[in-house]
């Protein structure tokens, strides 16, 4: 018996990992068929994506003249989930079917197989067409789309042309923006699947140009083959091969150049900038895990978890004051460096284009609040919230008052280092909602502006 395996290992984004193929010839009177069929078991054992092909020497047509060896062959091919791929005559001289192509695919694609006679062998050429699908240019995303222009003008019937008692508590005028904003969007708002173009895993300043040359000097490359097999002149493709490469060698460096330009031409933000380096380095933080701690030296409930952080994070800070020794006001000015300042601060009124300057100006691609309230869409809305957010914001600061839902932080632990089980290796990180950042502008612009007097 002869016997080979190997492994082919797949792009990226396949149907798996690698495809295993399994070669086999065994003698029509071999008789150590126990070898033939632990090996068999043995290196199909497993596969995710494969094919045993060769001349095994057992008919799949006609009944054996060894039932047990038939049945015993069918039984290792589909214990391994394996399946005959082709059920066509490979031997026309005995109308048998003995050159098997057998296929294991947990995929749902279709593998076809015919055979060809062929002069120089009794047995025919089994052909298999075996499609490996890769994750192409393009990727299916949900995506919800929001019709703003409508959204704008339900906004203005129910803040504006709507009737509502006037009112001095900010937490009802709060309430009713954020209710009306919410209605107006989930009214014109459609979740559809979207094809959007996918990165090129391993490339990122891969272009349609650079693929168009990579296709042509393939093309190039296979003439050339050709031509030589035949005895035939390829100088002339040679020398268009070259100047294909120089070509394609020279537009990958300035496309590559352009990406990375691009990619660090805006260094303001550091979390941008780090993200960037750490996907240049390979170093994503991927998908993460489940928090997991111990209380005790006992593991944490993953339904109490949440419920761990809340309290601990809640004392945090009223436990390390109580460590802090107090100190007397003499104490701040020990060396007469501060002096009182006799002014008083006013907090003035804002004005709708002050409040609409602070909303364009907002980053889109920070996190949302627990309101789900993205800054996005304030942007397309800021024509008609401005002027209710700015009678809000300034009731907010003539009462001394903050809304209360606006004091609602969604907080994410975010792991330190050392134990991960214990959390106190966390810190705490809060995400207010949007509106509430344009509130904290307003009173630090009105702070600074003291501050400088």
């Amino acid at each position: 018996m002869w016997k080979a395996s190997v492994s082919i290992f797949l792009p990226p984004g396949s149907i798996a990992s690698k495809f295993e193929l399994h070669a086999y010839y065994r003698p029509p009177y071999d008789s150590n068929l126990d070898d033939f069929f632990d090996h068999l078991a043995r290196s199909t054992q497993g596969d995710e994506f494969g094919m045993i092909a060769g001349d095994v020497n057992i008919d799949m047509l006609r009944p054996s003249r060894i039932p047990s060896v038939r049945d015993r062959y069918e039984s290792v091919v589909v214990s391994n989930s394996y399946f005959m791929g082709n059920d066509k005559v490979t031997r026309p001289e005995g109308r048998t079917l003995l050159d098997h192509a057998v296929f294991n695919s947990s995929a749902p694609i279709a593998i076809r197989s015919s055979t060809i006679e062929h002069s120089m062998s009794d047995h025919n050429v089994v052909l298999s067409h075996i499609p490996i699908p890769v994750s192409g240019k393009y990727a299916s995303v949900m995506k919800t789309v929001i019709d703003y222009e409508k959204v704008n003008l339900r906004l203005n019937e129910l803040l504006i042309d709507g009737e509502s008692p006037p009112t001095d508590d900010v937490n009802a005028l709060y309430s009713r923006f954020i209710s009306s904003f919410k209605t107006a969007i989930s009214e014109f708002s459609v979740t559809k699947e979207v094809r959007i173009k996918a990165k090129h895993l391993s490339c990122p300043y891969m272009n349609d140009h650079l693929e168009y040359l990579i296709r042509k000097m393939s093309n190039l490359r296979m003439k050339v083959k050709r031509k030589r097999r035949t005895g035939l002149d390829c100088a002339y493709l040679v020398t268009k091969l070259e100047v294909s490469k120089i070509e394609f060698s020279n537009y990958q460096a300035r496309y590559k150049a352009d990406y990375y330009e691009d990619l660090f031409r805006d260094c303001s933000d550091p979390k941008r900038m780090w993200r960037n380096i750490n996907q240049l380095l390979g170093k994503s933080k991927g998908k993460r895990p489940n928090v997991s701690l111990k209380d005790s030296g006992s593991v944490v409930p993953e339904r109490l978890v949440s419920q761990r952080f809340n309290e601990f994070f809640s004392k945090i800070g009223t436990d390390l004051a109580n460590v802090i020794p107090e100190t007397g006001h003499d104490d701040l000015n020990k060396f007469q460096t501060l002096s009182a300042n006799p002014l008083t601060i006013f907090l003035e009124p804002v004005t709708v284009s002050e409040v609409s300057t602070i909303i364009l100006s907002m980053d889109v691609d920070k996190a949302l609040g627990f309101d789900d309230v993205s800054a996005a869409s304030l942007k397309c809305c800021v024509s008609v919230i401005s002027p209710f957010l700015t009678e809000l914001f300034n009731l907010c600061l003539f009462h001394g008052v903050y809304p209360d839902d606006l004091k609602i932080a969604r907080v994410v632990p975010i792991y330190k280092k050392g134990d991960s089980e214990d959390m106190t290796n966390y810190r705490p990180i809060s995400v207010l909602p949007a509106v509430n950042k344009i509130l904290e502008v307003i009173v630090q612009r009105a702070l600074v502006s003291f501050l400088k007097r």
